[in-house]
Order: structure tokens, then sequence, then C-alpha cells
């Protein structure tokens, strides 16, 4: 097996650019009081900088050991009371279920309409986050994946810059989270958290659970947490180190992208987000007046962003890490399952080998 090779100087140099422009972006932010300041500043800086030519990197090797342990923070927040409210999910993830169809079949209309797109290509742009498997799945299908890529990209990334502003408008901005002073930084407790959440991660990624080590996590953390068999937390510099981190990733994702077709694409990803934004606050507000959860937090259990920063927004606001995380992967596993169902019985014409009729990819698209 042959050795990862070593970065470049342009590599190492392009990491520390992005390390400090990141940092400085999440000081500035957080000293500014704005909502998620260590996930939006990093994202924020990083992406202009890609935007301006500037060689930004974000090691992918991180991006593991950071979802574990922002998983092993999201389980913490677990406490009896968490446990006692688990009865009342089943109404608000029935409401995930019903928004899918919502936001998809009006995003798709959107995409047709304003930027021509074809039909299949379209539908893959439409779907709530799930990016990996939803590019997986677009190459399969023959879709303009340089399009739908964009899509996600410039979605998540107003996502993770305008929910906090809502959810705080709104005057639905959470408090600390419960059961932080019963909490301790405890190295030997910490240990024994990471390595049973490293052992389910593990078992999970064998299972080829999405984002697994996050998933296992936060299941260890939580059963671990919730049973009162630990009351360890990792320290929160650690904490805005990996929401730093998520944040600078994010920001990667526009590195490569010509500013004339971001220019080009934007106004209609912009418009779509808006569109799926609009429709899943809807019903977010709709089920939580039924079932009695807060706006705030519905809100960003129902955002069509993904998995893991729409979770770690909801953290930096201090929302229920766990309720959230579970509804959003809830519509993962779902959309998993659900999704090459509904492309079979929707292009009948994948089966027979034809294609829809579209531009071609681009060289590496």
């Amino acid at each position: 097996m042959p050795l990862p090779a070593l970065p470049t100087r342009a590599d190492l140099t392009g990491w520390v650019v992005t390390v400090v422009a990141s940092t400085v972006a999440a000081l500035g932010f957080d000293l500014l009081a704005l909502p998620a300041a260590w996930v939006s500043g990093p994202m924020l800086a990083t992406a202009a900088l890609a935007l301006c030519g500037v060689r930004v990197v974000m090691p992918q090797q991180l991006r593991q050991p950071v979802l574990l342990l922002l998983g092993i923070a999201m389980g913490a927040a677990v406490t009896p009371a968490v446990v006692a409210e688990l009865p009342r999910w089943p109404w608000t993830l029935l409401g995930v279920i019903l928004t899918l169809p919502l936001v998809m079949t009006a995003l798709m209309g959107y995409y047709r309409k304003l930027s021509g797109a074809d039909r299949i290509t379209a539908f893959m742009a439409s779907v709530p986050g799930s990016l990996g498997f939803v590019l997986a799945l677009a190459i399969e299908v023959k879709a303009d994946v340089r399009q739908v890529a964009l899509v996600h990209a410039i979605r998540l990334f107003l996502l993770v810059l305008i929910l906090p502003v809502v959810v705080t408008m709104g005057g639905a901005m959470a408090t600390v989270a419960p059961a932080a002073a019963r909490l301790s930084h405890d190295p030997g407790q910490i240990a024994v958290l990471i390595g049973a959440s490293l052992a389910l991660g593990g078992v999970l990624h064998l299972c080829r659970m999405p984002s697994s080590l996050m998933v296992g996590g936060m299941i260890g953390s939580a059963v671990l947490h919730g049973t009162g068999l630990s009351h360890a937390t990792l320290p929160q510099p650690v904490l805005s180190g990996c929401l730093l981190v998520l944040g600078a990733m994010i920001g990667t994702r526009f590195a490569g992208t010509p500013p004339r077709q971001l220019l080009q694409m934007l106004p209609t990803a912009v418009g779509g987000t808006l569109i799926a934004a609009v429709l899943a606050t809807g019903l977010a507000a709709l089920v939580g007046w039924l079932t009695g959860f807060g706006f705030g937090q519905m809100v960003m259990a129902y955002a069509p962003g993904g998995l893991e920063a729409m979770v770690f927004v909801a953290m930096a606001l201090g929302y229920d890490p766990a309720f959230v995380g579970g509804h959003h992967l809830f519509r993962v596993l779902f959309t998993a399952f659900a999704l090459p169902l509904v492309v079979r019985v929707m292009f009948p014409e994948l089966r027979t080998g034809k294609k829809t009729a579209r531009t071609e990819d681009p060289p590496g698209g």
C-alpha cells in the first residue's frame, strides 16, 4: 500500500492562509456577537479568498476526526429531560417526510423554468442536503454534476448565513444548553468517551452508515450521558476549533469555481434557497405549533441543508443538537432509501439507457 503523498509547499502555504483567515474572521464575528460566529466567519473568509483566486486548503484528513468530536458534543446534550421528549418525535419526523416532496417539487419546477436545466439535473439539484449521496447518484443518472454541486454549495452557504439571523430575529434564540453544569473536562472520562464513540463509529462505517463517525460519536455519547455513566464534555476551545474547520471546509468548496460561472448560477441558486427555506420554515412552524416544540429548534431540524452543517449551526445557537441531528439523520436515511426508487419511477428512460437532452458535462465535472 503506497504511503500518502507529503503536502507540497503550496499546500502548506494555503493551509496557513486558510487557518489564519478563518481564525481572524471567527474572532471578528464573535466580537460582533454575530450568530454561529465560529462557523459562518471562517466560511465567508475562505469562500471570499477562493473566489479571489487565493489558494485555500483545509486537509480532508481533518474531516472525520472533527465530525467525531462534534458528534460527541452533540450526544453530551442528552439528558433525562431530552429522553422524556422522545415519544413526541414521531410526529415531527413525519413532518420531515412531508417536507421533502413539498420542497423538491417547488424547486424542480423553479430550476427548470429559470435555469433551463433538464429534468434529471433539476431533480437532483432540488434534493435538500445529502450532497455526497446526491452527487454519486447524479453521476449515475447522467445529470449535470457540476451544476448540481454548485447549487448545493450555494444553498448550504446561504443557509449557514441566514438561518441564525432568522431564528434570532424571530426571538427564538436558545439559551445555553441545559445541564452544562453537570459536565466535566476530566481527561480519563473524555478518553473513554472518545474510545467508545470511535468503536461505534467504526461499526457503523462497516454498515455503510452516512457520516458514520459523527453518528457513532453522537449515539455513543448520548448513551453514556443519558444513562449517567459519563459526565465528560470537550473543552470549549476544542469545540470552537472544530466549528472553525467545518466552516472553512464549506468555504473551500468554492475553490476552482470561475467567478463568472458562480455569478451565472447565483440568482437561480439564491432564489431556490429562499423558496426551500420559506417552505421548510413554514412547515416547521406548523408542526412545532401542533407538537409544542419551539420555533427555532424546529426550523433548524427542518432546514434544507447538509446534516453536519445544520446540526453544528444549531449547536452553536444553543439548540438541542440531539433533536436537530436526529431529524436530519432521519432525512438522510429516508432520502438514501427513497430517492433511487423515485428516480426509477419519474425517469423510466434511464432504465432503457436513453440520455436526457442536456449539454454534456465539462471535463472533470
